[in-house]
């Protein structure tokens, strides 16, 4: 073995070593961690110096071998490692608060203090939550040799006060920090006392994060920002060392003119960001995977100029429709994959399948532990068969919680765990270890499919969970029972005017201030958040009847696409509620609102159009029937979606985009009384 302190400086002179130098294990069965390039040249290319990550626990990749891990008696909060048979010692402590005794200031359990100076000069990984304000003497112990053992910080979800990044550690150059759920990290000022990071991982959800203490770190190698807004990312160009970089979700991210400063980029992921253009990266020749799915990239870097590029990822973004340019990208770069659909990402992955594995126990793909095996297949041509039928809903994946229930399905090459599928809490089917970032959801038939065939062996839970989950979708009612009895109450209390004008919908409706947009029209405001079409159906007669509109305006229909409901479903629900007007209260005349195009659901903007486009035709043939297009001015010339008409969700309208709207429809109301 390495001595543990001349290992990074071995690194940086050394020939990189392969992926099959290392094996890994964990409880005694093989496994893949997920490994994080810091010092190799990419992902899969393992080499001294790269992260793995074995459940919590991030770890430093030592010399190449057999590591062995499994967890002690105390449960997880210890991990154990041995290389190649060598003797087993502690390379990971978590040190934590007492489950649920946040409120009454326990002490932390810490391992590290009944450890030796020695032992704790082997660690790999060191975790800590709890109370922040208890952990400045955790990172000051002795013994600890920060230049090689990675620091996770867990902020949890305990919304406390006092939310400062800690002093860190001297020579520290792996952290990672989780604020799930926490407010007033906004400037990580304490990082800009750093000097030796290579690898950064900040999981901010609801963060605003200011990149200023980048300039204090420019030896920064990877770097991993994920949820979030993120301001002066000029800074970015300061790291002109950096190999890997993610900004996965961080809000308001719409240019990537630093790249331009990032010569040995290697990786770059802008997963479910506003970034449309990215010709820039024809500065990084060392590039060689790109990820943007969700993202509004509507323009692709000259693949001249990018020689080693290898993995493109663009689903549900608006250049993977455009032959052109994704054509041209696999032209000038013969080697490189470009990933347009989920369907064919999923395949690309589990070519080369032929084992599944069922069995019970909640799992993920990189832990595999406990559970039984309830059967398994290893027919690889009946596999591939189940697989080429599999399809997914085409909702943005990389949203959803990564845990799974009971059972799963597990797919292997040979030995090698591939990818794992299983319900999600009882209610719905989840995929991992795809080509997307984080997992994505299996359509209903593909569902019903996999749960059949677990059921074909005598397991008969997941269809039944299944069925209760459909039926719960179905049964929406209860779910806005207590919107719709609000309204009814607010009528009794104070009766509609007479001949009001009636705005119904889902939270775009319920968000618009109509009192202010509309002075000199009596107007009632009946949009609950999150409704589709079906639920106007449903409540017509509470919501619509007794207040006598003389006027009409729904919106709905952005929801229902986005749970994917085909354009045709939302014509047809569109159709019925148009009949119930007519039939109910003929005199009304009912407009509806055009299906928005939205940063957050542009990729849905296809099928959203398609169903705008019916109901204008359908409008066009009824006198009282009308649609209004306020998509268009949503829209620039170029058919670029204005993004300053949205707030930071980019989903729900900001002031500026309601303004649109009310000119819109102030328009529409001043033709239909003056006659123009």
């Amino acid at each position: 073995m390495i001595p543990r302190l001349t290992l990074l400086t071995f690194v940086l002179g050394s020939n990189l070593l392969s992926a099959a130098s290392y094996r890994f294990s964990l409880e005694g069965r093989d496994f893949d961690p997920k490994i994080l390039p810091v010092l190799g040249t990419r992902k899969g290319d393992y080499t001294l110096g790269d992260i793995g990550r074995v459940g919590n626990f991030p770890f430093v990749l030592h010399a190449p071998g057999h590591y062995q891990f499994h967890f002690g008696n105390e449960g997880k909060a210890k991990l154990f490692c041995r290389i190649d048979g060598g003797a087993s010692h502690c390379v990971g402590v978590r040190i934590t608060q007492p489950q649920g005794e946040l409120d009454g200031n326990p002490p932390l359990i810490n391992p590290l203090s009944t450890m030796t100076p020695k032992e704790r000069s082997r660690l790999w990984s060191v975790l800590v939550d709890g109370e922040p304000l208890k952990w400045d003497p955790i990172l000051r112990a002795k013994g600890l040799d920060w230049s090689a053992t990675a620091l996770g910080l867990d902020y949890g979800y305990n919304g406390r006060e006092n939310r400062a990044l800690p002093a860190l550690p001297a020579g520290l150059r792996y952290l990672s920090v989780q604020c799930e759920g926490v407010t007033g990290l906004d400037k990580l000022t304490s990082l800009q006392g750093t000097r030796d990071l290579r690898f950064l991982d900040l999981r901010l959800f609801d963060q605003a994060l200011d990149l200023s203490f980048l300039g204090a770190n420019a030896g920064l190698l990877n770097l991993s920002i994920s949820g979030g807004s993120v301001r002066n990312t000029g800074k970015l160009a300061d790291l002109s060392k950096l190999r890997f970089l993610k900004l996965r979700r961080t809000e308001d991210l719409n240019s990537v003119a630093f790249v331009t400063s990032l010569p040995e980029l290697r990786v770059f992921k802008i997963d479910s960001t506003a970034v449309t253009d990215l010709r820039l990266l024809a500065h990084c020749p060392q590039l060689r995977l790109l990820s943007a799915t969700g993202s509004l990239v509507e323009y692709l870097p000259d693949g001249k100029k990018l020689p080693k590029l290898r993995d493109v990822r663009l689903l549900a973004t608006p250049v993977a429709t455009r032959n052109d340019q994704t054509d041209a990208l696999r032209k000038t770069v013969p080697g490189c994959t470009v990933h347009t659909t989920w369907e064919d990402s999923l395949r690309s992955k589990l070519a080369r399948v032929n084992h599944l594995r069922v069995r019970s126990g909640e799992t993920s793909h990189r832990e595999r532990e406990g559970g039984a095996t309830l059967f398994e297949i290893k027919d690889g041509g009946k596999i591939q068969n189940l697989i080429n039928r599999i399809t997914i809903n085409q909702e943005r994946s990389g949203f959803h919680c990564m845990c799974y229930g009971d059972p799963c399905l597990e797919f292997y090459e040979g030995n090698k765990l591939v990818a794992t599928l299983g319900f999600h809490h009882g209610q719905s089917l989840r995929w991992d270890g795809g080509l997307w970032p984080g997992d994505a959801n299996v359509s209903k038939p593909s569902a019903r499919l996999l749960c059949n065939l677990i059921a074909a062996e005598g397991h008969h839970g997941p269809q039944e969970q299944l069925r209760e989950t459909i039926a719960r979708e179905r049964a929406t009612p209860k779910d806005w029972e207590p919107s719709i009895k609000a309204f009814e109450e607010a009528d009794r209390e104070a009766p509609p005017p007479e001949n009001p004008i009636l705005f119904l919908g889902s939270s775009s409706i319920r968000k618009w201030d109509l009192s202010s947009s509309f002075p000199d029209h009596f107007t009632i405001n009946r949009g609950f958040g999150g409704s589709e079409l079906s639920d106007a159906i449903r409540y017509f007669d509470r919501i619509v009847l007794p207040s006598h509109p003389r006027i009409i305006f729904l919106y709905a229909g952005d929801n229902d696409i986005n749970r994917n409901k085909t354009a045709e479903q939302v014509v047809a629900d569109y159709q019925t509620f148009a009949q119930l007007v007519r039939s109910k209260i003929p005199a009304t005349q009912f407009a509806f609102i055009a299906i928005k195009p939205s940063i957050k659901r542009w990729h849905l903007w296809p099928e959203m159009k398609r169903a705008n486009e019916m109901i204008h035709d359908l409008s066009q043939a009824h006198d009282n029937l009308h649609c209004l297009d306020i998509a268009s001015p949503m829209l620039g010339p170029d058919g670029k979606l204005i993004r300053e008409f949205f707030e930071k969700d980019g989903l729900h309208l900001n002031p500026a985009g309601y303004r649109v709207w009310t000119k819109v429809v102030t328009g529409w109301l001043e033709k239909r009384e003056t006659g123009f």
